[in-house]
């Protein structure tokens, strides 16, 4: 599927908000991306909240950078089973980046990836 991904700084640079558009074959989705960087623990936290579930956000993923890759690290739920979450950020450039998420039901013991996302830049 294609999207739109359009983001934006705020908090004086130290976080970014992302508004998400996803086609998906079934239809659309919205999402919006919270990022804020936490200066007493040199981390970044980046929340998810879904159109779909309006009413809930995601528990933050907490991470940061090193030697050009982002990683994210959180706590969530699937199907009433905890899972470990882990995001990536790679092949940054100021024009594409590739992400990519994994899950692990055995607490990061072991990864499936389980979404990958490439980024164009268009203007």
């Amino acid at each position: 599927f294609d999207g739109t991904l359009v983001n934006w700084p705020v908090l004086g640079g130290h976080g970014n908000v992302g508004d998400n558009l996803m086609r998906f074959p079934d239809g659309a989705v919205r999402g919006i991306g919270i990022r804020a960087f936490d200066p007493a623990t040199r981390q970044w936290l980046s929340w998810w909240l879904d159109g779909r579930r309006a009413g809930e956000i995601a528990r933050p993923l907490r991470g940061g950078f090193a030697d050009g890759v982002a990683t994210f690290l959180g706590d969530d739920t699937h199907q009433g089973r905890p899972v470990r979450t882990r995001v990536v950020w790679s092949q940054i450039t100021p024009h594409s980046a590739h992400r990519e998420q994994y899950g692990s039901m055995e607490g990061g013991a072991s990864w499936e990836s389980n979404w990958v996302s490439e980024f164009t830049r268009l203007d």
